[in-house]
């Protein structure tokens, strides 16, 4: 089991392709995490989202601006991401 709150195995990567306009996408895993509420040991299971983003960039001025939109858990999968403050929360 691993430490309280601690994820075991994680990570996340984007791949981009810079230009004016640019898009990515990305993976973020997580291994279970143990914790303990009222002296009952858990295991809050890990799990895998996948996130995607597009962008675009132009110049005004000296200035270069960015609008972006991200999409986060774009395959509406349910996890649950912490026990922290001695709760669960589910994510969809």
């Amino acid at each position: 089991m691993a430490q309280h709150g601690i994820p075991g195995v994680s990570g996340q990567k984007y791949e981009l392709i810079p230009e004016r306009f640019e898009v990515g996408a990305g993976g973020y895993l997580t291994g279970s995490r143990g914790d303990n509420i009222f002296g009952l040991d858990f295991e809050v299971p890990g799990y895998g989202r996948v996130d995607a983003f597009a962008a675009y960039h132009w110049k005004l001025g000296g200035s270069r601006l960015t609008a972006q939109l991200n999409l986060n858990n774009i395959l509406d999968k349910e996890y649950f991401a912490r026990s922290l403050e001695r709760s669960l929360d589910l994510h969809s």
